[in-house]
């Protein structure tokens, strides 16, 4: 069964762990995003107040979408009944995809990203050949499943260790990407980088690595964008007067990090 021009009724779990948490007065008044907020009783809530985050907190109240071009559902909502042997991961995997007559029809498009203040990242790495699209935050809340995912991405790609990301990384990656207009995927060389994986390159590479380098505290990131010339990439995130700057042409990459502000 299929619903044109839907409500996104958003689900509790993102109206009280994300949309209310950290976006405050903006997520309830953006109207054009068009969402409300609408009562046990369907009533829609008019105007605005705290007391209204609070009573969604509380499951008093819910959030939806109306209807248009910024719904994040799109035009239509495929509605699938559900067999009760179903299991959970099936059933949603179904209803990501809708396949017909050996057809793809594609999934509503990302629901995080069309949330006011969100901020989102798109990564290809160039070593493990991963891709990856996350809205790492909403307002100033950080989102841990996010950030555990990118965590993994930015992996020592030698080793295979897990580091911490310095979330403000991620930041200053959003704040480039703004200010080159540029919609274009990240492409990473290098990020997490463990001790011993920094000191085997060291001894390989000789003064192109640093001995304390911020790579192993999870605070640098090696980067190109497509389409995109590495100086002017230099010069977009310098232009930011946040952490260090490299520029690296003979191997096709720019060095960002959250350390002090530097250039080289």
């Amino acid at each position: 069964m299929i619903e044109f021009s839907p409500y996104w009724n958003v689900p509790p779990s993102i109206a009280k762990g994300e949309t209310c948490r950290g976006c405050g007065a903006t997520w309830a008044i953006s109207n054009r995003q068009g969402f409300e907020f609408v009562g046990s009783d369907g009533r829609v809530i008019e105007g605005f107040s705290e007391a209204d985050l609070d009573a969604v907190q509380r499951g008093q109240l819910r959030i939806r979408q109306r209807p248009g071009a910024s719904n994040a559902l799109g035009e239509e909502k495929h509605l699938m009944l559900t067999p009760h042997k179903q299991s959970r991961r099936v059933f949603l995997g179904q209803a990501v995809r809708l396949v017909v007559a050996g057809t793809v029809l594609p999934a509503a498009k990302p629901v995080l990203a069309a949330l006011p203040n969100a901020r989102s990242l798109e990564f290809v790495h160039l070593h493990t050949g991963e891709h990856l699209s996350v809205v790492f935050a909403i307002g100033d809340h950080y989102r841990p499943d996010a950030l555990n995912a990118l965590n993994h991405f930015l992996r020592d790609h030698y080793s295979g260790e897990v580091g911490s990301i310095d979330p403000q990384l991620f930041d200053l990656l959003f704040q480039t990407r703004q200010e080159l207009d540029c919609s274009q995927p990240v492409e990473v060389y290098s990020g997490y980088r463990c001790a011993t994986t920094n000191t085997q390159l060291r001894n390989n590479r000789g003064g192109g690595v640093a001995r304390q380098s911020l790579h192993m505290e999870g605070k640098a990131i090696d980067i190109r964008l497509p389409g995109v010339p590495l100086a002017d990439l230099r010069d977009a995130a310098i232009s930011l007067g946040v952490g260090g700057v490299g520029f690296y042409p003979r191997n096709h990459f720019v060095h960002l990090d959250t350390g002090r502000v530097r250039y080289w």
